[in-house]
């Protein structure tokens, strides 16, 4: 039986206070209890926001587990998980974002896991993810990671899920956290720990609830389209540097869900753009699944402005 190792779960927060209490209590709740909650709020000391989170926190503070950290100004998602970090005191990380919610269990199976997997904490782990919407789970992740060509699989964007990651304090230092970025913070950190010599596993089952909703939150900014549109093309600048340890047709796929990507990024806003970028992807390779969505995508929506044109 292994010993009781600290976890430390962080927790970044932007204008979501109404939000926070349900993922704090998911992670105290749950029934591994040798654990740390470090709360990051990224809403700018005396914004209302921070105010407002700065009073739900209260209910926590006699709970010595939890620990409430303040940014000064809003400095984003990645550098507020790195404050966190900085401040844990766990052998183990993990992370949960302040509109979701862990399940009961996922503390206790994820370290057991991580222990039969790597007993050298010498890898790092997600699991799976329902994704709830009204209340109700509309889908479940599915990964598709191949062992076999793993940098390949973490370029690719097959490793995610930042709530679901798991991996030793000392991995995490080793590769800087997460780095400043737009948009792929997760997608990044899992880039660099396997250029770093990492192993991976990915658990089958879901441990995590991650809710759909309209309000806003630590990252919503990249969901600006000028701000998304950047964040994919900086994404593909770090993807093309490691083209020259792939084959032909692994790039091709990068390059073809690429243009993907930038497709649905222009298609409620331009929609002749959005067009060109899809029919760039179809020189990547034979059409497949993602192909086919992102295409119903592209006619729903011309569906949809041919109509509000007419009713003009």
């Amino acid at each position: 039986m292994y010993n009781k190792p600290l976890i430390s779960v962080i927790i970044p927060t932007h204008s979501r206070a109404t939000m926070l209490p349900r993922a704090i209590r998911s992670v105290l709740n749950q029934t591994y209890k040798n654990l740390e909650v470090i709360v990051v709020d990224d809403n700018g000391v005396g914004d209302p926001n921070q105010v407002m989170t700065s009073e739900v926190m209260e209910d926590f503070f006699d709970d010595n587990r939890v620990q409430y950290i303040c940014h000064e100004t809003n400095q984003g998602g990645s550098q507020s998980r790195n404050t966190g970090a900085a401040q844990a005191r766990g052998e183990f990380i993990t992370f949960l974002d302040d509109d979701d919610e862990y399940y009961p269990q996922k503390l206790e199976i994820q370290l057991a896991f991580y222990i039969a997997q790597f007993p050298n904490n010498n890898g790092f782990i997600n699991a799976q993810i329902d994704v709830v919407k009204g209340g109700r789970i509309v889908r479940t992740t599915k990964s598709s990671v191949d062992l076999d060509n793993l940098l390949f699989s973490a370029v690719a964007e097959k490793i995610l899920g930042t709530p679901t990651f798991f991996m030793p304090m000392a991995l995490f230092n080793a590769v800087g956290g997460f780095s400043p970025m737009l948009k792929g913070q997760e997608w990044y950190l899992s880039v660099k720990l396997v250029d770093y010599g990492a192993r991976f596993a990915s658990m089958p089952q879901p441990l995590v609830r991650v809710h759909v909703h309209n309000q806003g939150g630590i990252t919503s900014g990249h969901t600006r389209p000028d701000r998304l549109i950047t964040g994919l093309q900086n994404i593909y600048e770090i993807q093309s540097q490691y083209f020259c340890r792939f084959k032909r047709s692994q790039i091709s796929e990068i390059q073809r869900n690429h243009w993907l990507a930038l497709t649905r990024a222009h298609i409620k806003y331009d929609l002749v753009t959005a067009l060109k970028m899809y029919l760039t992807s179809l020189k990547f390779g034979r059409p497949n699944r993602q192909t086919a969505i992102v295409f119903g995508l592209l006619l729903r929506g011309s569906i949809g402005r041919f109509s509000a044109t007419r009713k003009s």
